[in-house]
């Protein structure tokens, strides 16, 4: 499974964005380096995994951008769910082995420091007349909140405005 997934592009979509991480935040933590957003290169090429790091090459220049995207905009999201944060070695194994996963908040799949981003477009959006509205929605799965009735409530009144 892991072979296949990491030949995957989306990958490199989904890795962690310098802009919501600090500098010196762990993601990946081994008695031998902690991995931090600047280090994906490394991380990569020591799990001898070039491709991915030419996937993510391929994507940075798309994702340092973050500017509001000109138009309303809804962000509905899960949170209060345990959701992976970072991989934890143990001392004596190496990134091929199974790590411990430190958690924190999020939708089960997606931690809320990614899921809250929109709102960093908030201020600018007031000034520019295209506002950014949140609807985060406690104990909200990642794929189950697409049938969540507070979705579609919400899905339903904006649409009557």
């Amino acid at each position: 499974m892991r072979t296949q997934q990491i030949t995957c592009p989306s990958l490199a979509w989904l890795l962690p964005s310098p802009l919501f991480w600090k500098p010196a935040e762990v993601l990946v933590q081994t008695d031998k380096y902690n991995y931090t957003v600047n280090d994906f290169q490394k991380l990569f090429t020591d799990m001898e995994l070039p491709d991915a790091w030419e996937m993510r090459k391929d994507t940075e220049k798309y994702t340092r951008d973050f500017s509001a995207p000109g138009v309303e905009v809804h962000c509905i999201y899960g949170y209060n769910i345990s959701t992976v944060e970072r991989l934890v070695y143990k001392p004596g194994t190496w990134l091929d082995g199974y790590p411990t996963l430190a958690t924190g908040d999020g939708d089960g799949t997606v931690n809320l420091r990614s899921l809250n981003a929109c709102e960093h477009w908030r201020k600018r959006s007031l000034r520019n007349g295209n506002p950014v509205k949140s609807l985060p929605l406690p104990n909200a799965e990642h794929l189950k909140i697409l049938h969540d009735q507070r979705v579609i409530d919400y899905i339903q009144l904006v649409m009557k405005n």
